[in-house]
Order: C-alpha cells, then sequence, then structure tokens
C-alpha cells in the first residue's frame, strides 16, 4: 500500500527543486531535494525484494523507462524547434548520453575538462542536464540486488541495521573529502544517501524502535521538528551546503521511521499528495520546460509553471497510467519500450544528419549570428613565429592547457605577460600594442591553467603558481604583467586586512617578484559574465529581442561581486605595483556591456573570455600602456 506521507515528502522534494530551477537567487538550497529523493529511492527499493534480480529489474523499467524515453523523445524534438544551432552539438551530446542513462558520467568527464566544462554549467540551454540524478538513480539500481544479497547473510535485521549505518558513513565521508563536482555526480560516493533508506527500513523492522531507541520528546512533536527541516531548502538564504545536505539525509531517513502521518496536516495533505503522485513526470518535464521558455521574468515563470502543470497532468492519466494498468504482458511492455528506444535511435540520427533540421533566418540576421560564432578568439594557441626552446618539460601540468612564446627584439625591455586563460586572451591585444610603440629585447607570455599570479586557492592553481615563480626568477624582468580572470575564493567579504589570508598570500608573492623585476602591472577585477553569454545573446537575438537590455549586467550588480576582490588588491603592499582596471571601459549608462548595442556583436563568449569586439574596446588603453613602457618606465 502506498504510504501517503512518502508521497507529500516526494512534493516537497520537487517543489523545492523546481524552485530552485526558476529563482535560483531566491530559493539557492532548492537543489538539494534531489538527495531527498535518493533516500526515498533507497528506503523504496529495500521494500521491493530487491533479492529477486530479474524481476527487481523488470518492475524497475516497467516504472521508469517508457516515460522517460517518451519525454526525450519529446524533449529533442523541442530542442531543434525552439533553440537555435549553436545549442544543439551539447544537446545532441547530452541527448546520447541520457539515452543510455549515463548523463552523470558525462558531466563529470565535461567538468574535468576545461574546454568542456562550461558546457556542464547550468547556464548552458541544456534540456537533458538534469537527467544526471536518474542516470544515479539506474545505477544504483543495478547494484541493489546485490546489495541485500550481500545482506541476506547476514542473520539478523539488526546486524543489516548496523551494516547499513557502515555504510552511510564510510559513503558519507568519501563524499565529502573527494572532489566536489565529481563527487556529486558519482552514483558509488552517493551510496550514503541511498542507505540512509536503508537504515530507515531495518530501523522499523526491528525491535530496537520499541526497546532501544526512544525519541527525546513527544513523537508526534519530533516529527514536526524533523519535517521542519525539510523547508530549509525553501530559504532564501544560501546557506552551508555539506552541512544542510547532512542534515536533510538524516531528516528524511527519520522521517520515514514513523509509520503513522494521518495526524500530520503536511503528511497527510491531498494536495501535495496530488503532486508526489506526479512528482517525476514534473522532475523530467519541469527542466526541458525552463529551457525553452526562458527567461526569468514574472510572466515567463508563470506561464512555465502552469505549463509544468498541464504537461504533467496530461502525462500521468493519459500515459503513465494508461501503460501501467492495462499493460500486464511483459513481452508487449518490452516491445513497446522498444518502439520507444528506436524512435529515439532514429531521431538521434535523424537531428545529427538530415538538414530537413535546420533553421533558416533572414540574411542580415544570418550575418549577425555568423559574425559573432567566428569572432570567438582561440585561446591557448601559441602565437606564429615565437620560440619555446627554453620551455621546459616540468612547466607542462598533465591534462591541462598551457601556453608559452618568447620572442626576441633590438631593444631594451624585458617583458613578460604570465596569468590565466586570460593572458592567452589577451596576449595577442597587449603585444600588438608594444610592437606599435617600441621595441623590446624579450617579449614573453605564459599562461597556466588556475594561474592567478597573486594566489592559490587549490592544487593547480598552487603548482601552476609555482612555475610562474620558477619562469619569472629565470628573468631580470623590467615589465611584469600578470593577467589573470579572479575565482570564486577572493570575492568572499573580510573586514580586517590585517587577517586577510588572500592579502597576505598577495603580498607574499609579490614581494618574490619584486626582487626579479622594476615594475608589476596586474590585471583588477573584471565583470563577472555568466557562462554561455554568447549562446544565450544568440537565442534572445533570434527569438526574444526585448530581452536584449536585460542581459547586459546591472553595474551595481557586478561592482558589488567584484567589491572584495577590488579591496583585496588596494591593499597589497607594493610601490612599483599599479593595478589595470579594465571594467570602465565595458561600462556605459550604469550596465557593464555584454554587446555592441549598435552592431550587435557579443563582447564575451561561452567560456567568459573577450572576443574580438571586445577585446577592441581595450586597444586604446593597451596603446596608451605600451607608450608609457618605453617613455615613463624605467
Amino acid at each position: 500500500m502506498k504510504r501517503i506521507d512518502i508521497q507529500c515528502i516526494r512534493a516537497i522534494a520537487i517543489l523545492a527543486v523546481l524552485f530552485f530551477h526558476l529563482f535560483p537567487t531566491i530559493f539557492e538550497n532548492g537543489f538539494l531535494g534531489v538527495d531527498v529523493f535518493f533516500v526515498l529511492s533507497g528506503y523504496l527499493m529495500s521494500t521491493s525484494k530487491p533479492i529477486n534480480i530479474l524481476d527487481f529489474y523488470y518492475r524497475r523499467v516497467r516504472r521508469i523507462l517508457p516515460l522517460y524515453y517518451l519525454i526525450l523523445f519529446l524533449t529533442t524534438l523541442a530542442v531543434q524547434i525552439f533553440l537555435i544551432e549553436v545549442w544543439w552539438y551539447n544537446n545532441h551530446r547530452y541527448y546520447l548520453s541520457s539515452l543510455f542513462l549515463i548523463t552523470n558520467q558525462l558531466i563529470i568527464h565535461d567538468s574535468a575538462d576545461y574546454f568542456l566544462e562550461f558546457q556542464a554549467d547550468g547556464s548552458s540551454l541544456n534540456a537533458f542536464i538534469h537527467c544526471w540524478s536518474l542516470g544515479v538513480e539506474m545505477q544504483f539500481y543495478l547494484i541493489v540486488p546485490f546489495i541485500f544479497i550481500g545482506f541476506s547473510i547476514l542473520k539478523t535485521d539488526f546486524l543489516k541495521f548496523i551494516a547499513s549505518i557502515t555504510m552511510t558513513f564510510i559513503s558519507m565521508i568519501l563524499f565529502h573529502f573527494i572532489n566536489p563536482q565529481f563527487a556529486f555526480n558519482f552514483m558509488p560516493l552517493r551510496l550514503w544517501q541511498f542507505s540512509m533508506g536503508f537504515i530507515a527500513f531495518f530501523y522499523i523492522r526491528t525491535e530496537i524502535s520499541a526497546k532501544i531507541l526512544k525519541y527525546p520528546i513527544d513523537s508526534g512533536n519530533f516529527r514536526n521538528i524533523i519535517l521542519t527541516c525539510l523547508f530549509l531548502m525553501f530559504l532564501p538564504i544560501k546557506m552551508n551546503i555539506p552541512i544542510l545536505r547532512i542534515l536533510l539525509t538524516f531528516s528524511t531517513g527519520i522521517l520515514l521511521t514513523f509509520d503513522n502521518s494521518n495526524d500530520n496536516i503536511i503528511l497527510n495533505n491531498r494536495i501535495l499528495c496530488h503532486i508526489g503522485d506526479l512528482s517525476y513526470i514534473i522532475y523530467l518535464i519541469h527542466w526541458p520546460l525552463i529551457i525553452i521558455i526562458g527567461s526569468s521574468t514574472i510572466k515567463y515563470s508563470i506561464s512555465t509553471i502552469m505549463l509544468i502543470i498541464i504537461i504533467s497532468s496530461f502525462l500521468h492519466y493519459g500515459f503513465e497510467k494508461t501503460y501501467m494498468t492495462k499493460i500486464k504482458s511483459k513481452l508487449i511492455l518490452i516491445g513497446f519500450l522498444g518502439l520507444l528506444i528506436l524512435s529515439n535511435a532514429y531521431l538521434y540520427k535523424s537531428v545529427k544528419s538530415h538538414k530537413f533540421w535546420k533553421n533558416e533566418y533572414p540574411e542580415e540576421l544570418q550575418e549577425i549570428i555568423t559574425t559573432n560564432l567566428d569572432n570567438i578568439v582561440r585561446k591557448w594557441k601559441p602565437l606564429q613565429e615565437c620560440d619555446i626552446s627554453d620551455f621546459e618539460d616540468s612547466y607542462k601540468i598533465k591534462n591541462y592547457p598551457v601556453g608559452y612564446c618568447k620572442y626576441f627584439g633590438n631593444g631594451t625591455k624585458n617583458i613578460m605577460v604570465i596569468g590565466n586563460s586570460y593572458t592567452a586572451n589577451f596576449v595577442n591585444t597587449i603585444k600588438d600594442a608594444i610592437d606599435e610603440a617600441g621595441n623590446y629585447s624579450v617579449f614573453q607570455y605564459a599562461s597556466f591553467p588556475s594561474c592567478y599570479g597573486i594566489y592559490s586557492d587549490d592544487a593547480i592553481s598552487n603548482l601552476s603558481l609555482s612555475i610562474a615563480h620558477k619562469l619569472i626568477a629565470k628573468e631580470k624582468l623590467d615589465i611584469l604583467m600578470i593577467m589573470s580572470r579572479y575565482s570564486e575564493s577572493i570575492k568572499k567579504p573580510f573586514y580586517s586586512s590585517e587577517n586577510d589570508k588572500w592579502i597576505e598570500e598577495f603580498n607574499k608573492n609579490i614581494e618574490i617578484y619584486e626582487k626579479f623585476t622594476k615594475h608589476i602591472f596586474i590585471l583588477g577585477a573584471f565583470p563577472f559574465y555568466a557562462p554561455n553569454s554568447m549562446n544565450a545573446f544568440i537565442q534572445n537575438l533570434i527569438h526574444k529581442p526585448e530581452y536584449w537590455e536585460n542581459m547586459n549586467l546591472k553595474k551595481y550588480d557586478g561592482d558589488i561581486e567584484m567589491k572584495y576582490i577590488r579591496k583585496r588588491l588596494r591593499n597589497i603592499k607594493c610601490k612599483s605595483c599599479q593595478i589595470i582596471d579594465l571594467s570602465p571601459m565595458i561600462s556605459s549608462e550604469e550596465k557593464y556591456l555584454l554587446f555592441n548595442r549598435t552592431t550587435m556583436l557579443s563582447y564575451i563568449d561561452n567560456s567568459i573570455h573577450l572576443t574580438k569586439p571586445g577585446l577592441e574596446l581595450f586597444q586604446p588603453y593597451f596603446a596608451n600602456f605600451a607608450n608609457d613602457i618605453f617613455n615613463k618606465y624605467d
């Protein structure tokens, strides 16, 4: 018999996820609703006699896959019709991974690849990225029977209860000590949340629930307190995610141990119960609808919610209920599922190869689209005719791109530009300005992953920083330019420059550089544009021209985000240092501009680097800068 309280918990979880995706800046903790689903799945799998392997797999396939493959098919059609071609490549990749239920593995792959990480970002119009959790669930279902076969060796439910606790705590510790992006998507490291459901199941089965473990207060009040914890997902304040994740996981497990919720107004609510019945469909369709409809305005958000209600109800009663109740034959179900899979396979082949899907735009609009895409600056590629002979193998970082070039001239200035991908992005513009202004003895640049030049905040940036130290120490520099886009770490507030560890690290590294260079120039804070900005701009250019202006950053918001970076940079103790502030050159009318309002060409590409029109904005600045190098700085 279906437990109403579980359906109500499902409803709370899916509403948290839905509100997070609709209003991510308000419901910042809502994505943790998926964690609640994992606990519920662990409990429900415990009650479904998973030792009968083939029967267990059949029931999971029957419950999940027909609707899943139908919605994948419909989503792909919607992507081809409503999203422009710049989004197709990535959507096709994730469509294919979703067909094989390995979306979570593709996200792990993309997140670890410097050139692909922005494609796994939530800002990408990727209609399949939410399928990562279905991948995790299905991979869990594959091993559930074997876990319970292992449990069957244990003679009592109490021993199984202890084994579940052990599994939970080992997996939980590993989850919190391994790379967060990897752990988030990797099923074995999510096992602790599924096994929390096992704990609840075996707790109910054992006599400890009556004899040993007692609730600290009246059970009804205790349940209400635990239930309240779930609503922390709706708080409009970002909380400590690791702590909140643990709290929600344990709270959900505890709620499952209560066997009677008839007297609880929330856990016996008919509306929530109905939403819980629709929760699987809502999860499958809500993200594609948000992607297709787009925009975060109230008008579009209400439209999205209404469509989610209508479509999920239609699919629940018109499709899900039909095949779940009327298709009894296993052979017919397998044939029906096979037809859905073959339809998806044909559609995937079609969208990849048939010109039928290609969009046609007016000539002027097509030229703007083509020019925007052509203006992407290819980074990490060496400048032509440069010397890399003294670049040692020890400077290379495995699996990460590294850029290096050295030019020799007849002048006297020894100039080095060093940093992360922003160095590779800006270096042509800088070198062109220097070539125009005068001559140098050496001009060189080096770009390393996560190389911020004046601090490090993880293993890769620490390695890059140590290589930067070695390169700079080899030279007697006249000019050192540190050109980097900064990480989230130094955006955090601080109130005392005396005790701020980042300012201390800035000054420590600057002190090292001062031994080898006469003048140091450090790129200041730069507006934090969203990944995939260019594709989003082109999408709105075609479908929502009234939304163009909203894509520019409000200057006030941008300045707030850069506030503490600027404050930290002002506290650098260095007489030979100067901050390069480029932000005024990309601002206009209280906005940080994403695009040129006349030519409709984007200044920022999808990986948050400058396009050719974006770099052109700074040519006058670097021309003056280059003249100063040869005329002002000895």
